[in-house]
């Protein structure tokens, strides 16, 4: 009698840590598949680069060059599945000087851009509504310890806090700052990129609490991967190296921009180092897996 009451509790108990386990909540992670050439908007032998997808997936902005300056172009379609229509250059200024790369607001009222001058300059600039022009742009002045080529910048969607990538010459790195005001931003550190890799151009996530961006292991091709946290104030403690055909082997691949939800990514794809080279691509969330994590320490 004694062992069937043992034997019981055992079954019970054994029971109650499955049930347990299985109302944890799991994280859901998907491979990027569906991977498509944004042909409408490419032109061979020149280059786009630098995309910005609006959280809805129907608006991009993007780097073109035009009559010999590099612009920030946006194109519009209906559907995700849709091509791209309506391209056109975004108004803002520096008719004699390249803007290189961009980011936007949420509500893509507000864009912010780096002009390349003697040095890399950002500026912001404003508008009421998606169909109108943007504002005379402001400079938005970056203090600290940095010096080189400054691109892609990137802002959670409170914009306390930016993120640049900086190639200061001999190796490239991602610039952490902190809002001081809304005209200045101070650096506060260095992300923590893995011993042997390399970093190329990235953006946050459209909630700020990943940040995606191409990294090159021990110079091989660019592979798209992505740094997670759990809140906005909080560092980032995990990577991981996105899975699916997104990363093809037989480009670099970096840049990238995610919908809301993550639904969708635009980013760059390159045969080689070469500006001409680089052209548009986007894939699309599908298949339930695994990403493979990477160490940070």
């Amino acid at each position: 009698m004694k062992i069937k009451i043992l034997t019981l509790i055992f079954f019970f108990s054994f029971f109650f840590v499955l049930n347990s386990i299985a109302q944890q909540p799991v994280e859901e992670i998907y491979a990027f598949d569906k991977v498509k050439e944004l042909s409408e908007l490419n032109s061979y032998g020149e280059a786009e680069a630098f995309p910005w997808i609006s959280p809805d997936g129907l608006r991009i902005y993007y780097t073109k060059a035009v009559n010999g300056k590099e612009r920030i172009l946006t194109a519009s379609r209906n559907l995700i599945n849709s091509k791209f229509k309506n391209k056109r250059v975004l108004n803002l200024g520096f008719e004699d000087s390249s803007i290189i790369s961009c980011c936007l607001s949420n509500d893509e009222l507000k864009i912010y851009f780096f002009v390349q001058e003697s040095s890399s300059i950002l500026y912001a600039s404003t508008r009421k509504s998606i169909d109108d022009d943007f504002s005379k742009p402001e400079r938005i002045w970056l203090t600290g310890d940095f010096g080189g080529y400054l691109a892609a910048p990137s802002l959670t969607p409170d914009g306390k806090q930016l993120f640049v990538y900086n190639n200061p010459g001999g190796g490239n790195q991602i610039l952490m700052f902190e809002k001081i005001n809304n005209t200045k931003y101070e650096l506060a550190g260095i992300l923590n990129i893995p011993d042997g890799y390399n970093p190329s151009p990235g953006q946050f996530s459209k909630d700020g609490l990943k940040y995606y961006v191409g990294l090159e292991y021990r110079d091989e091709k660019d592979e798209i991967h992505y740094y997670k946290r759990s809140s906005l104030s909080g560092e980032f403690t995990e990577l991981y190296l996105v899975t699916g055909t997104l990363n093809s082997l037989e480009f670099n691949n970096m840049q990238p921009s995610l919908s809301e939800n993550e639904e969708i990514i635009v980013f760059t794809r390159g045969h080689d180092n070469e500006w001409k080279n680089n052209n548009l691509y986007s894939a699309q969330k599908t298949t339930k897996l695994n990403d493979k994590k990477i160490d940070l320490y």
